[in-house]
């Protein structure tokens, strides 16, 4: 299977940006991304490398609100769910060393995304659309991402890959002027998860984010 791996930071080189070693002071490492880009297998992956906890936003949302994520949407649609994104990473503020793996949609407004920049350095896992919409069509991993469920809702299997491609592509144009702000962003096309962790893990190395003694 083809590999592409290519990691680049934006704007400037980590070692001499003033914001980015501010962050960087007991920091988080906050991944970003469209839906079925690996941000929650990669991210258990680059924390256990690093010894860093690990928090799931979306299930820190379930779990705070006693609901799942896709009854949150059917009840109080969309806009009530991002309300209860934007309440869990105002109590993620006092959360240090650890890598949290956002849901699809922190990049939708500005609100939230400012919220997730100051949490740490933030990384964008940058998935093709047809490998994230390859996973998501599969093995039910739509179950639970309602923006993707409602794309392919009725559809026959043979065509739900280009729904979901169709959905994802809509996000990407609304969320993409902010993820391409992100202070790392990382290109991956059929990479697993546990080598997208290591990638992620020698970027932060090399530019100088980790503290002495962290591996």
């Amino acid at each position: 299977m083809q590999e592409n791996l290519e990691a680049e930071q934006q704007d400037q080189d980590s070692s001499q940006s003033p914001e980015l070693k501010s962050v960087a002071k007991g920091f988080n490492i906050v991944l970003v991304g469209l839906s079925g880009s690996g941000k929650s297998s990669t991210g258990w992956h680059l924390a256990k490398s690093l010894g860093f906890g690990f928090i799931d936003l979306d299930e820190w949302i379930a779990k705070s609100s006693g609901r799942k994520i896709e009854d949150i949407f059917r009840v109080d649609k969309e806009q009530g769910f991002r309300a209860l994104e934007i309440k869990a990473l105002t109590e993620l503020r006092q959360v240090k060393n650890h890598v949290i793996a956002t849901g699809g949609g922190i990049a939708s407004s500005d609100e939230a995304w400012g919220m997730a920049k100051g949490l740490g350095v933030v990384v964008w896992l940058d998935t093709t659309i047809a490998e994230m919409a390859r996973r998501l069509a599969s093995k039910d991993q739509a179950k639970g991402r309602p923006l993707i469920a409602g794309a392919i809702e009725g559809v026959e299997a043979p065509r739900k890959v280009e729904m979901i491609e169709k959905e994802l592509t809509s996000q990407l144009a609304v969320r993409k002027a902010r993820l391409e702000k992100a202070h790392i962003a990382l290109t991956l096309t059929f990479v697993p998860p546990d080598i997208a962790g290591q990638l992620i893990h020698s970027v932060l190395k090399k530019g100088g984010f980790l503290r002495p003694g962290r591996p």
